[in-house]
């Protein structure tokens, strides 16, 4: 698996490095989903019990960071642009 990180242009380090994770964690955790592993709380079963609810891991690529810097920020323009979508599928279809 061919794993590709952001570069912090501050730090010269991967972004990760600012969340306090490491390019191996990102890459077992990849590599592995359903591996049973502590939270960052020490919770264990967070992976699974996420990939077990169906969530995805997007990379956002480094020139639109800006824009869409957290999930919720993906998720509020993918939502909006999926409604867009839908209301285009009912003309057609009337």
């Amino acid at each position: 698996m061919n794993v590709r990180f952001y570069i912090d242009a501050d730090s010269g380090e991967p972004h990760i490095e600012r969340h306090g994770v490491t390019a191996k964690k990102v890459y077992d955790v990849l590599t592995r989903p359903l591996e049973d592993r502590p939270s960052q709380d020490g919770v264990r079963g967070v992976t699974a019990a996420r990939y077990a609810d169906g969530s995805n891991v997007v990379v956002v690529d480094p020139d639109v960071l800006d824009v869409f810097p957290d999930a919720q920020s993906v998720n509020d323009a993918l939502r909006a642009l999926a409604e867009v979508i839908r209301r285009g599928r009912g003309r057609r279809s009337a």
